[in-house]
């Protein structure tokens, strides 16, 4: 646990694309999960948890076809989980959602998993 603060940089994806593991467990960072985490090629995990990122999370992490553990726990997102997160040739293996402020159906996707 570090005490990080302020936002990513939208771009943190195109910037780092052939980043393997973000990891910003246990910080003080706000705002938006940035969608160009969807471009990083070898992206396998990333952990955004314990954190206060805002706003909605990202259809677009969807089309992160490596990604297979995405922990966005204990935030304050809103709104529902994106069905484009379970692609049906996703390598998603885990996906900790927990204590934020979602609403809405769980994706049917999510079962195929």
């Amino acid at each position: 646990y570090n005490e990080l603060t302020g936002t990513l940089p939208e771009d943190v994806g195109v910037r780092h694309e052939r980043m393997v593991n973000f990891n910003v467990l246990g910080n003080k960072l706000t705002g938006p999960i940035p969608e160009s985490f969807a471009r990083v090629i070898g992206l396998d995990t990333l952990t955004l948890s314990e954190n206060m990122f805002s706003g909605t999370i990202p259809s677009a992490l969807g089309e992160a076809k490596s990604l297979r553990y995405l922990y966005l726990d204990n935030n304050m997102l809103m709104g529902t989980i994106p069905a484009a997160i379970a692609r049906v040739d996703s390598a998603l293996a885990e996906l900790w959602l927990h204590e934020n402020l979602l609403s809405g159906t769980i994706p049917t996707t999510l079962s195929d998993l």
